[in-house]
This record gives structure tokens, C-alpha cells and sequence, in this order.
């Protein structure tokens, strides 16, 4: 398995950067930061794929229905792809532990249910 985050700007190598703080660095990881390093992201985006010999590949991108997530989506007619849009940093290390011997859809799902409750107003919990 092997997961590839992609985001507009900058945002995949920080992210990048805290899964290292926290894991070390992982052979089946990488990043594309969008409009970065060329105007055409999907040329760059489609060449990163097809360099991935992984069967089973996961592709989280920062935004629903952006630009880097429409590129994403197109893929899924090329190549056997997951994508997940709206990533934050604990759905990242959540879906670093996906087992990709078992039912990998189902452990997306439960890896966003599980993100989605880390998502919360701090403020409301102390105060």
C-alpha cells in the first residue's frame, strides 16, 4: 500500500513533516504540493502515480471538490486509487495503519469517522 498526499501549496510537506515527528520517515508515503512546482499539477500528479508500483494506493487531498481533489478523482478511471478529501492530521495517522490485506474501503470509513471526532471547538470543552 502506499499513500500520497496531495494539496494545494505547501500544506502536503507539512503535513509530511509532522507524520516524521511523530512516525520517522515511511518507505510507502509521499507528497505532491500543488501548483508548486509546475503549472500543470495534473501532468505532475498523473506522473507521481504511475511511478507508484503499489497495488493498492491512497491519495488524501486537502479539499472537497478543489482543483488537486477533481485531479485526484479523474484518476480513479486510470488506476485502482482511493482518494479522501479534507484531510487533517489524524486522519493521516489513521489511515498510515490501514491494513491493506483487509477490507481497506471499510477501514477508510471508520479512519474518517474516527478524524471527524478530532475535529472540535477546544473553547466549549474547557470553558
Amino acid at each position: 500500500m502506499h499513500i500520497v498526499i496531495a494539496t494545494h501549496g505547501a500544506m502536503a510537506k507539512g503535513v509530511t513533516d509532522a507524520v516524521e515527528i511523530l512516525y520517522g520517515k515511511k518507505e510507502n508515503y509521499s507528497f505532491l504540493e500543488g501548483y508548486v512546482h509546475s503549472e500543470n499539477f495534473e501532468e505532475e500528479f498523473n506522473e507521481h502515480l504511475s511511478q507508484i508500483e503499489d497495488e493498492t494506493i491512497i491519495v488524501l487531498t486537502d479539499l472537497l471538490g478543489g482543483s488537486v481533489n477533481q485531479i485526484a478523482a479523474r484518476a480513479l478511471k486510470e488506476k485502482k486509487i482511493e482518494v479522501i478529501a479534507g484531510i487533517n492530521l489524524a486522519l493521516v495517522l489513521r489511515v498510515l495503519g490501514i491494513d491493506d490485506n483487509k477490507d481497506v474501503p471499510a477501514q477508510i470509513r471508520e479512519c474518517i469517522r474516527q478524524s471527524q471526532e478530532q475535529v472540535l471547538f477546544v473553547n466549549k470543552i474547557i470553558l
